[in-house]
């Protein structure tokens, strides 16, 4: 319990002397399990996109003009398969990955 209890705290104060354990940066799943949690938010920001712009965009990092991959190094391509099935219909197609 003190070994994994030390871990533990070191990986709390310096993340990134774990980078090359953990080359995804996903500890346990969590970026996974927040994907499937909030895909129902992602759906409603697609439909408020699609009324606004009258199309969808392109890719899911579009969807908030770059501010996650960016300001928050959260890339959405990489975690949910999106396809546009028709844009002008607001049709589309997204699933983890």
């Amino acid at each position: 319990m003190l070994v994994t209890g030390t871990i533990s705290f070191l990986y709390f104060l310096f993340p990134s002397l774990f980078a090359k354990v953990n080359p995804d940066k996903d500890v346990l799943g969590v970026s996974k399990i927040n994907a499937y949690v909030n895909k129902s938010s992602l759906e409603t920001a697609l439909l408020a996109y699609c009324l606004s712009e009258q199309s969808l965009p392109k890719s899911l990092n579009e969807l908030y003009a770059g501010y996650l991959s960016e300001k928050r190094k959260l890339d959405l391509d990489k975690l949910f398969k999106y396809k546009v099935v028709s844009s002008d219909d607001c049709e589309y197609e997204l699933n983890l990955i």
